[in-house]
């Protein structure tokens, strides 16, 4: 499964509206509703920068094992955390068939 290509943007230009939208080029990817602890704006501004975040996870993370090898995930209970962690978020992102590490 693949996403909506970027860039995505947050329309944040009303902060008194009640709805806060997302776009990729003429497509809605999301609409935020302003919710009584005023986080819509934020959770916009997130879920816009997602393909972003994405694309900077995987890449630092194909770094990585490029640079330290999967050896390096057995060394030490925390690299082995933060290293199941990335894995499992982008295969989150992704959906199935993701082969963790790789781009």
């Amino acid at each position: 499964m693949s996403h909506t290509p970027g860039p995505w943007t947050a329309d944040t230009t009303h902060p008194e509206r009640e709805l806060y939208m997302v776009w990729a080029r003429d497509l809605i990817i999301s609409d935020v509703v302003n919710d009584q602890h005023d986080n819509a704006e934020a959770n916009a501004r997130l879920i816009a920068a997602a393909p972003e975040l994405l694309d900077a996870l995987k890449s630092l993370f194909a770094d990585w094992v490029t640079l330290v090898g999967e050896d390096l995930k057995e060394q030490s209970d925390d690299v082995s955390l933060l290293w199941k962690h990335c894995e499992e978020t982008i295969s989150k992102a992704e959906g199935s068939g993701h082969e963790p590490g790789r781009s």
